[in-house]
């Protein structure tokens, strides 16, 4: 009745913060009278208090009746998994050239600009250095960080996105 809480919600921060891999589990679904609340709708109070982690996958159990209960190990051993996967940068500059000719990154100031190409520089979380020819906003970040989870099925785990930006002149900054 009263999820998610303010605790839970510090929680899920200190897991997306510290880059771990999360499972979010709403317990005694069994109380949950079917007609009052359903999973769909569960699940969008769940993600409209902690959107910062909809990456993660959302189980209802019971431990009273043992409903599901199971499943989270399994859900937890599999997220983790995910966490750790590596993608050869030849998939991963296949993927970026694709998003370019998609949806390119614009600046703030109109400018069009590219993502060079990407490597993948560690795991738990997978964090990605994107080589552009600008700053990515904010917006555009989380584009492709949804992206990339879509493409590389990087389920329930932070990634992180770093930049090395080089201008035109040759000069790089990082971002």
């Amino acid at each position: 009745r009263e999820f998610p809480t303010r605790q839970d919600a510090a929680v899920a921060k200190i897991a997306l913060d510290s880059g771990k891999p999360l499972v979010l589990i709403l317990n005694k679904w069994d109380l949950v009278p079917e007609d009052q609340v359903s999973f769909a709708q569960a699940r969008e109070i769940v993600f409209s208090r902690l959107d910062f982690v909809s990456y993660a996958p959302l189980v209802t159990v019971s431990a009273l009746t043992g409903k599901r209960v199971v499943r989270i190990l399994d859900l937890a051993e599999e997220v983790y998994r995910r966490g750790q996967k590596m993608i050869p940068t030849a998939k991963l500059n296949k993927f970026i050239v694709s998003m370019n000719a998609d949806y390119p990154p614009i600046s703030t100031t109109g400018r069009r600009f590219t993502v060079k190409y990407a490597t993948q520089k560690g795991v738990l979380p997978p964090t990605f250095v994107l080589f552009t020819t600008g700053f990515l906003e904010a917006g555009y970040r989380r584009f492709v960080e949804r992206r990339l989870r879509e493409e590389f099925g990087f389920v329930g785990t932070p990634i992180r996105i770093n930049l090395r930006i080089r201008e035109k002149r040759g000069s790089g900054r990082q971002g």
